[in-house]
């Protein structure tokens, strides 16, 4: 069963979220808002996934997983998250490591606006520990 990737509940949440980023960064707030042509995540039995083809990939991590991402990373500077998914790994990264620098980046403005929904990062956006960065289109080099 397809349910609505924003439930009611959540709005307050990401609408929260954006009038943060709109006095931190307009222009990234700016571009979370822009209407997408296509549905890239769609939940499935509860769980987001990414649509891929003719088929789906989950985007939450299992706690085992999160963990032993986080055992592999550096120990000391700042970090990249490349892919967010539901936010889950950011979250947790966050916690365990509250000094350092983090940027989590993502090509994919729906999941930003779901991790925005679901988590919140209004302290970690706001001491600009976190760099959200998104990525649409061609990469310029």
């Amino acid at each position: 069963m397809m349910r609505s990737l924003f439930p009611p509940s959540s709005e307050a949440a990401l609408l929260a979220a954006l009038k943060l980023l709109d006095r931190l960064d307009p222009s990234f707030a700016a571009r979370l808002r822009l209407p997408v042509s296509t549905v890239s995540i769609v939940i499935k039995d509860g769980v987001p996934h990414r649509l891929l083809g003719r088929g789906s990939l989950p985007l939450t991590m299992a706690p085992s997983e999160i963990q032993a991402a986080l055992s592999a990373l550096p120990s000391e500077g700042p970090l990249l998250i490349f892919g967010i998914g539901t936010g889950e790994l950011l979250v947790e990264a966050l916690k365990k490591y509250p000094e350092r620098q983090i940027a989590a980046w993502t090509r994919d403005p729906l999941e930003w606006r779901l991790v925005l929904s679901r988590h919140n990062l209004q302290k970690a956006l706001s001491s600009r520990r976190l760099t959200p960065v998104l990525e649409i289109g061609r990469a310029h080099v």
